[in-house]
């Protein structure tokens, strides 16, 4: 790999932090791979089972005074070298000292914890152990006891390729002892004394490294000193002074901490190398080359005013697999040999990151959630160095089939925040909720604290809630009797809340707080800065009420208190005089009003010269700033104000108003119309009217006493020239018919709708327009559009414009079947309205059945219910005579297949029947129903199959075969039923019994069936009928389905007869194979017989009789049957049939 170029120096003001940091991180890699010190703290431990020699024996531990003192008298005081001389002085160095040979070890998991402790201080030194192959060699046995110390100095090197020092902390409870470390620019303090007593800690350290012990203050501190021994030929471990990377990295947090650099990032958000659970993010966890990177930051943040903390970075992909389920295997395959980690996103459809659990280096919570942006990251594309490692967690849906599942994937790696001091309110509360926090905070505290660090946080990021920041600096201003930070809340947070700054009560007590010069200039600033008129004027009468008040206050007081008087009315008296002066500024300068402004204006106008001045001074304001919907509001409010009385002047005024509104309101928007060529993006349909504004602008000019000006709503609405020839045509769709009829519903008295000057135009160019948009989209009217121009055209009842104008364009124009029912039923319902001379109402009448007959007549007819309404909407719309029509068509239809018989008119027949009762017209359509039944027997019944001699016989046959086992039985049956299937399956029936089987088949049924053997274990059969048998066994299916049929009609052989005449008999003797039961009396004349009887069905009837006389026996017994009838006693009622389907079939 090649070396990172060096860092190029450049001064603070080019400093860009985030890059620096970056760059100083790379460059300095190997550097920071390695630490001069180690501490930690390992609760788990072994006992060594320490053993002294002679009548010391083992020692216990947690260390005893009596353990202490035996190892004492063992001990000889601890030498220090100086120079090239050893000598004691417990000035410099206060210890007793054990040789290391003298020491032995009981335990044998010691060594095991010795060889750990070796293994992770070389990874926290940056010592390869491979290359070096270090060994740890116990060199002394040391005790400090109350007073003991060692002063600072830098080991020798007691032994060949010694580079280190090990230290283990045993058990033994003492105070103080604190190990002081520095190294160049870097230091580092290490206190193991409060988990001394049941803990085992390691401190370690290159030999070159200065280090202090300070004085035990209490108990006695038991240890293990172990020399580090580098052991092969390769360097030799060592440690650089680092400097030049301590002032690297000490430049760049200067720069940021002074704000002097180029850029000054409220954080750094820094990837560590390791990622750690939520339980040990912590400082003390961190390990390997994050440990050496906090460290040095953790010296160098205390230097220079920097915080640090550490927090979750998580990734939330979701989307699609790339999976086709098309996976190909081996021999030997299992769908556990599946995995889902194999899985990779076709596309992601969403990604997140997130900065969660954010902690400070102790590990306690700062905030849940961190937010961050792009140019606080390092790596700067965090979120995609994030992703490219392995992934935490993954749901994977699955193969779904007919593509691949939803796919999602979680990232969690763990970051270092560092920033500067002067940032933690930005880093405490940061965004919205936090700012909200920010504010609560500051009001809660502010009686007992004066906290102007996080009071000048709020106020210079008041613009995240201007209103809040107010709220809470004002208050705290006031409490603090700070003017100061008072006057800079106002001037800022007024630009956006203009008087809203401060509500009533606070101005009170700001003007009885703060002298009136150090607060009127930024009450000047809040009238400049607000948008709104009668807030402004509303502030100002606010002040002049507190003036007032203080005019009227009771001068009989103590000296002080009437000082404090006077100065008051003299400020009163200044309030008064500003007030009038700044009334005048305002009513000069008035902002675009709001409706709810409208008395506001009319008061100030009131209150400064009437009407005169509401004409000369503010009109000309209001007309030139405002919309058009204020102006309309404005006009009902002039008219409807009580103060100023009606005259010339009032009603020119209103007028005037209106003329304006008007003349730049929109009263159409057309919708926008995509490339030709190209299919229309869907455009979503207004919730309010088109026509809404035009009709509103209407009843204010009627109500103000303007009916004038609705001329110039309708010569705005009738000006097209803009707009396209589909936008004009929905324009009088949407707005100018609807305003027609509104108009018209408006005046009572319809001849003065001539009064309105281009009503008849209005009328005319909307009822043309609309007749082009109903020819170009036939297939959108509907019977609500097709009333706007009833509306329109029948203003005075007269129908000519109608007759002579609609018609004659609907006429021409292709009309759907939605359109004209549309139309009809719109005529229909409206049909009153037309005045005839006379009252001969038979020219609409025509229309009306004209339209009607041509909806009946192209109508959709392919379901038994849509029959049933279209039949029901005839008698709706009072034209009856239109059924036969109807029926016609449904009897006769272009092609009249098996499918349109059993899915539209056999279903129909009990809805027609019930729909002909429900009418009283059962007897006028009763020819409906047998004209049904011939087509069904013509065209799906159709003639039975010819019964050869020879097939009888090998039906007669199966009578022999007496077999009663299971599957004779079943095959037996099977052949002998009626019904339309052809092959029979007898699964898993096993060799012998198949054996079985077909010995009888080949014995009964040759000729009348065929069979197959179903591979597999056990074996099965399968059994085909003969195509001769099929056929005849399936008519005679159908055959049954007739006596279903004629079920659905009347279970009543009686009233069968009479639905079905004059065909009763010949249907009956089709469908049950004999003659019809003789008539119980002479059959009812029915009223008006029809005579549209299928055409179709009717010829059909010869040659389907000719083609079933074979059923039931000769045709001459049939006849001979009838002829008889006379001479029968009278039957009962027919039942209904219930047929076994397992019948033998009849051929006799």
């Amino acid at each position: 790999m090649a070396a990172m170029p060096e860092p190029v120096v450049v001064g603070p003001d080019q400093l860009d932090i985030r890059d620096s940091l970056d760059k100083a991180f790379d460059y300095h890699e190997n550097e920071l791979s390695s630490a001069f010190s180690f501490n930690k703290l390992y609760p788990d431990a072994p006992n060594p089972g320490l053993k002294l020699p002679e009548d010391v024996g083992v020692v216990g531990l947690p260390l005893s005074t009596r353990d202490a003192a035996a190892i004492k008298s063992k001990a000889v005081q601890a030498p220090f070298g100086m120079g090239e001389k050893t000598v004691v002085d417990k000035s410099v160095r206060d210890t007793w000292e054990i040789d290391g040979k003298l020491v032995a070890f009981l335990n044998p998991l010691w060594k095991q914890f010795v060889s750990r402790i070796l293994g992770e201080v070389c990874q926290t030194l940056g010592v390869n152990i491979h290359a070096s192959r270090p060994r740890a060699e116990l060199y002394k046995l040391l005790l400090y006891e109350t007073g003991s110390h060692f002063l600072p100095h830098v080991d020798t090197e007691k032994a060949d390729g010694m580079f280190a020092t090990i230290i283990i902390v045993l058990p033994s409870a003492f105070t103080g002892g604190a190990a002081h470390l520095s190294h160049g620019a870097l230091s580092a303090i290490y206190d193991t004394a409060p988990s001394s007593q049941l803990y085992t800690s390691v401190l370690a350290w290159y030999t070159d490294v200065q280090h202090e012990i300070k004085p035990i203050t209490s108990g006695y501190r038991l240890a293990l000193s172990y020399n580090l021994i580098h052991t092969t030929q390769s360097l030799r471990p060592a440690l650089s002074a680092n400097l030049e990377l301590v002032k690297e990295f000490a430049d760049i947090l200067q720069a940021w901490a002074d704000g002097n650099a180029k850029t000054d990032p409220d954080k750094i958000v820094y990837l560590l190398s390791h990622k750690y659970s939520q339980a040990n993010l912590r400082g003390g966890a961190l390990k390997g080359i994050d440990a050496q990177k906090v460290a040095l930051l953790e010296v160098l943040s205390q230097k220079y005013g920097f915080s640090l903390g550490l927090a979750s970075a998580n990734c939330h992909l979701s989307g699609y697999a790339e999976d086709s389920g098309g996976r190909h295997h081996g021999w030997g395959y299992s769908d556990d040999d599946d995995s889902d980690d194999e899985v990779e996103f076709a596309e992601v459809e969403e990604r997140e990151m997130s900065i969660q659990n954010f902690v400070d280096m102790e590990g306690k919570l700062i905030q849940d959630d961190l937010e961050y942006n792009d140019e606080e990251t390092i790596p700067a594309d965090l979120a995609e160095t994030v992703e490219a490692g392995d992934c935490d967690e993954q749901d994977y849906e699955g193969y779904m089939g007919n593509g691949a599942g939803s796919l999602q994937r979680w990232y969690r790696r763990t970051v270092l925040v560092i920033w500067p001091n002067r940032h933690n309110y930005r880093i405490l509360y940061q965004g919205e909720h936090g700012f909200q926090r920010a504010c609560n905070a500051l009001l809660s505290g502010m009686y007992t604290s004066k906290d102007k660090e996080l009071a000048n946080f709020i106020l210079s990021e008041y613009c995240m809630d201007p209103e809040r920041a107010a709220n809470a600096l004002r208050k705290a201003g006031s409490a603090w009797n700070d003017v100061e930070l008072w006057k800079a809340t106002v001037k800022s947070c007024c630009k956006n809340l203009g008087v809203m700054t401060l509500d009533e009560e606070h101005v009170d007590k700001v003007l009885d707080q703060f002298p009136w010069q150090d607060v009127r200039e930024c009450f000047e600033s809040m009238l400049q800065h607000d948008q709104h008129n009668a807030s402004r004027l509303g502030f100002l009468k606010r002040l002049e009420h507190w003036a007032t008040v203080k005019d009227g206050e009771d001068q009989d007081q103590s000296m002080e208190a009437e000082q404090q008087a006077q100065d008051a009315v003299a400020t009163a008296h200044t309030i008064h005089a500003w007030v009038s002066t700044q009334t005048q500024e305002v009513l000069k300068s008035l902002k675009a009003p709001q409706e709810s402004e409208s008395k506001a204006l009319l008061d100030a106008a009131k209150e400064n010269g009437g009407i005169q001045f509401l004409k000369d001074g503010m009109l000309p304001q209001i007309l030139s700033s405002s919309r058009p919907a204020f102006l309309l509001h404005f006009a009902s409010s002039l008219f409807s104000y009580q103060d100023f009385p009606d005259s010339t002047e009032k009603a020119s005024m209103i007028s005037t108003i209106l003329k304006q509104a008007i003349s730049n309101e929109t009263f159409f928007i057309a919708k926008p119309q995509g490339p030709v060529g190209l299919r229309r993006r869907t455009v979503a349909v207004p919730t309010v009217s088109q026509s809404a504004t035009a009709e509103k602008y209407a009843s204010v000019c009627f109500t103000v006493g303007c009916p004038n000006r609705v001329s110039d709503i309708i010569n705005r609405i009738t000006d097209v020239s803009s707009l396209s020839v589909q936008q004009a045509q929905e324009c009088a769709k949407d707005v100018m018919l609807p305003l027609v009829a509104y108009c018209a519903a408006s005046i009572p008295i319809k001849p003065d709708l001539a009064a309105i000057h281009g009503f008849d135009k209005l009328q005319q160019i909307g009822i043309t327009l609309y007749l082009d948009w109903v020819y170009a989209n036939a297939g959108g009217l509907t019977k609500q559009e097709f009333e706007k121009v009833l509306n329109a055209v029948v203003l005075n009842g007269d129908p000519t414009a109608f007759l002579e104008t609609v018609v004659p364009k609907l006429k021409l124009t292709r009309l759907t079947d939605t359109a004209l029912k549309a139309i009809v039923e719109g005529i229909h319902e409206h049909r009153t309205r037309f005045v005839f001379p006379g009252g001969d109402s038979a020219p609409v009448e025509l229309v009306l059945l004209s339209f009607a007959e041509t909806y009946i007549l192209h109508t959709s007819l392919q379901t038994p219910y849509s029959v049933i309404d279209a039949l029901d909407w005839c008698y709706r719309m009072q034209h009856a005579e239109l059924c036969p029509k109807l029926i016609s068509r449904i009897l006769n239809p272009s092609t009249a297949g098996k499918n349109y018989i059993n899915s539209v008119l056999i279903p129909l027949l009990p809805l027609f029947g019930k729909w002909a009762a429900e009418n009283s017209v059962l007897e006028t359509f009763s020819s409906t129903l047998s004209s049904i039944m011939l087509l069904w027997l013509s065209k799906v019944l159709g003639p039975r199959p010819a019964a050869s001699s020879t097939l009888i016989a090998q039906i007669k046959g199966l009578k022999r075969w007496s077999c009663t086992c299971d599957s004779c039985q079943r095959a037996r049956a099977f052949l002998k039923a009626q019904q339309s299937q052809q092959s029979l399956r007898l699964d898993r029936i096993g060799a012998p019994t198949r054996r079985h089987l077909e010995g009888h088949l080949n014995t009964h049924t040759r000729g009348l069936a065929t069979y197959a053997t179903i591979a597999g274990s056990p074996q099965g059969s399968m059994i085909t009928k003969s195509q001769a048998l099929h056929e005849l066994s399936s008519w005679k299916t159908m055959r049954q389905k007739g006596n279903d049929i004629l079920n659905s009609i009347s279970p009543n052989d009686e009233e069968l007869r009479r639905l079905l005449k004059p065909h009763y008999d010949e249907i009956i003797t089709i469908i049950k194979g004999r003659a019809p039961a003789p008539q119980t009396a002479a059959p009812v004349q029915s009223r008006n017989p029809p005579t549209h009887v299928s055409t179709e069905a009717s010829s059909a009837m010869t040659s389907a009789m000719n083609a079933h006389s074979i059923v039931g026996g000769s045709s001459a017994a049939g006849a001979e049957a009838v002829q008889s009838s006379s001479q029968q006693p009278p039957i009962k009622k027919r039942k209904i049939l219930h047929v076994d389907p397992n019948d033998v079939i009849d051929l006799t």
